[in-house]
């Protein structure tokens, strides 16, 4: 397991784009131009995920990857009619791969939905250019109300982990549930909804996991993307209960309420806790929490103090995170293995004997 990985960067470099191939254009009415390049250096497009893509999130930023010449990097955006588009680039030092950089672009503004733009990076190896279209996310709900009584699911192994590194990513598929988020009730100043855990192969909540009820305050009458947290959500890794701590998850619903997709979702996980889900399973390069913080140190990254005081934490960042419609029903949980759906619920003393559980008699 620990070959596949380490094996997984490679893979994942190999599905990048090159600046040669960036450089190509099938617009007919693109003037032909020749690079003069100061440098050896190479790029490759990281967001958008290729040229031509069509279904880019409105609220992403636009991101290369260098191997030189990060220091003068600079990104250009272009709408459809060729107007710069204001934002800001930078360089991110936290999320890269080793011998790589990347250069970002964050617009100002969120860009318009189902637009085509142009993106150029300029830098000592060239001017490799990417266009993109924007998806149909961030169009105005049809009737905001309508997102009431409604349930999505979230499948965390088909999300990215971007921080602490790729590396990382294994974690995921180690998740044992998804995650129902129910609307309680939508109005355009905000909503009232129920987050759950749900078996991955049932679908149905897992009654044993507690639930966790928001809300979330915002303006539905305009992009219909909701922000929420800080919370702490207790997800299973590997059969053990691992809190992500202070979490805040951000996404955008589809314009008839059907969906929503480009999730963001960031926390806190103890180190500790994730050693001792994992210990034995052959997944963590090293199982002691220090010498996880002390491995991601190697490519750039720090743990972070927890609420001990401990310097034993990771932040974690989460994208491509969607919200799918399923119809199975969400109810409140307050407690751990303390409901009448929960066959643990009898391993419980104190809950079984306070309520009298049918399933335990």
């Amino acid at each position: 397991m620990r070959i596949m990985i380490i094996a997984l960067l490679p893979l994942a470099l190999a599905c990048q784009t090159t600046t040669k191939s960036l450089n190509e254009s099938t617009d007919a009415d693109t003037v032909p131009t020749v690079d003069t390049p100061d440098c050896d250096g190479m790029a490759r497009v990281l967001s958008p995920a290729s040229d031509g893509q069509t279904d880019f999130y409105f609220l992403d930023d636009i991101a290369f990857e260098v191997n030189k010449g990060e220091g003068e990097a600079a990104i250009e955006l272009m709408d459809v009619d060729g107007a710069p588009i204001t934002g800001t680039t930078w360089v991110d030092s936290l999320t890269h791969t080793e011998g790589w950089t990347r250069v970002v672009f964050t617009p100002d503004s969120p860009l318009t939905p189902s637009t085509p733009h142009k993106a150029t990076l300029s830098y000592c190896g060239g001017t490799p250019a990417v266009g993109f279209t924007t998806s149909s996310l961030g169009t105005p709900l049809e009737t905001p109300e309508t997102l009431s009584g409604r349930t999505y699911e979230i499948n965390l192994a088909q999300a990215r982990i971007t921080q602490p590194s790729q590396v990382a990513q294994a974690l995921l598929a180690l998740v044992d549930h998804s995650l129902m988020v129910h609307v309680d009730e939508a109005q355009l100043d905000g909503m009232e909804l129920t987050i759950a855990a749900a078996n991955k192969i049932t679908g149905n909540q897992d009654t044993c996991i507690p639930s966790l009820s928001v809300s979330v305050a915002g303006d539905l009458s305009g992009p219909p993307t909701f922000n929420l947290g800080p919370v702490d959500v207790v997800f299973d890794l590997a059969g053990y209960a691992v809190t992500l701590f202070d979490a805040t998850a951000e996404a955008t619903f589809a314009a008839d309420g059907t969906y929503f997709a480009g999730g963001r979702l960031s926390g806190t996980l103890d180190a500790r806790d994730v050693v001792e889900a994992l210990s034995g399973r052959d997944v963590l390069p090293v199982e002691d929490a220090a010498a996880v913080c002390e491995t991601i140190a190697r490519v750039g990254l720090e743990c972070t103090a927890c609420s001990d005081g401990e310097v034993l934490c990771l932040d974690m960042e989460i994208e491509e995170v969607e919200g799918t419609p399923t119809s199975s029903p969400v109810e409140d949980v307050p407690d751990f293995d303390c409901h009448e759906g929960c066959e643990d619920s009898c391993d419980n003393e104190e809950c079984a004997n306070a309520d009298d559980l049918q399933v335990c008699l």
